[in-house]
């Protein structure tokens, strides 16, 4: 990414929990110019055990 041309963007999506707790629900990392994206993806979010 040493180039003004390796264009890195991120977008990040959100949502909320029923308990109304926000969250990243999944955010893309994309790097065009390196031919490069990464996905990740949060779920399945559960009470812990008291």
């Amino acid at each position: 990414m040493d180039e003004p041309k390796d264009v890195v963007t991120l977008a990040v999506r959100f949502a909320s929990l029923p308990d109304s707790t926000n969250y990243v629900q999944q955010s893309v990392l994309n790097a065009t110019a390196k031919k490069l994206q990464v996905t990740t993806t949060n779920s399945n979010y559960q009470p812990l055990a008291q």
